[in-house]
């Protein structure tokens, strides 16, 4: 299998298109139509204490199907402070991202498994148009992620990659599909 570039076309960023969403959308043939939307739970700007709720949905009227890399290769992220300092990862954020750029082709290896379908292989997930319910995908609470000091604003920026289905007839395959990054402003309001 050979490894493949992503070029991003184009991010178009459409706020509160749905009830305490943000979708980020990425329009790119090489990952198929596919975009992210994460929930601020109906405010503009996400609480340092509430899980990370996200979902995967593709453009078209279409299904496609994605595995989901082990969380080292899945997800990486920084939060940055309002004069744009890193703030420093628990070991609980160590584990995201660790060997994000190190993913170029598909390998059972780096899947995470999640569980197995009946034929046991590895979990699949489908991938819906969009809906006005995201996808039941979580990650800790940013404070979770991070060693947050002190109140405030803060800047999440969180960059995905996934496995996405390419059906060859009999033999299917798997790309790697990276979206670009999501910067989320996020609010630190309790001493927790």
């Amino acid at each position: 299998m050979r490894a493949l570039i992503f070029i991003i076309v184009a991010i178009v960023l459409l706020k509160n298109t749905g009830v305490g969403q943000t979708n980020y959308f990425i329009d790119s043939p090489d990952v198929a139509n596919l975009f992210l939307r994460v929930d601020t739970i109906g405010k503009s700007n996400m609480s340092s204490n509430v899980k990370i709720a996200y979902g995967f949905f593709i453009r078209t009227n279409e299904t496609t199907t994605i595995q989901l890399p082990k969380p080292e290769f899945y997800c990486q992220m920084q939060l940055l402070d309002d004069s744009g300092m890193v703030e420093p990862k628990t070991l609980a954020g160590e584990k995201y991202g660790s060997r994000f750029l190190e993913l170029n082709r598909y390998s059972v290896e780096s899947v995470n498994l999640r569980g197995y379908n009946t034929g046991g292989r590895p979990k699949l997930d489908i991938v819906f148009p969009q809906t006005d319910v995201a996808q039941g995908y979580e990650l800790p609470a940013v404070q979770e992620l991070f060693a947050i000091k002190k109140l405030g604003a803060y800047k999440l920026l969180l960059q995905f990659q996934v496995f996405k289905m390419v059906e060859n007839g009999a033999s299917n395959t798997f790309q790697v599909g990276r979206l670009p990054v999501v910067e989320i402003p996020v609010v630190k309001n309790d001493n927790k």
